[in-house]
């Protein structure tokens, strides 16, 4: 309703052009009409974000939201425990064979998520 003002919409069915389906854009928390929703430059579907931790048992969640017309995007990590090293990480997808630039570094985790 928020987009399209009607129920009904095809989850698999791309409106605005930018590689992404309905729903794949619903759980990123991108507009479907605005191909352009996370940044001026870049499409929604040519940016990755990765995040990692020395701690190989926790299996870590990063969710990428963004309001309506808001050209940025929030990344939420959870599932952190307390002394562990988090890094996210992201990647321009336009750009061949573009490497993965560290964003954020968050040594020793002072709190659990």
């Amino acid at each position: 309703m928020l987009y399209f003002n009607q129920l009904g919409i095809d989850p698999f069915a791309d409106p605005d052009g930018d590689g992404l389906c309905n729903y794949s854009e619903y759980i990123l928390g991108s507009n479907p009409t605005n191909a352009y929703s996370m940044s001026l430059s870049k499409t929604d579907a040519q940016y990755c974000f990765l995040a990692y931790t020395n701690d190989a048992t926790t299996r870590l969640r990063l969710f990428e939201t963004n309001g309506p017309g808001m050209n940025m995007v929030t990344l939420t990590l959870s599932n952190t425990l307390v002394g562990s090293n988090y890094q996210i990480y992201s990647k321009d997808l336009a750009a061949t064979n573009s490497a993965w630039r560290v964003e954020t570094n968050f040594p020793q985790h002072q709190r659990g998520d």
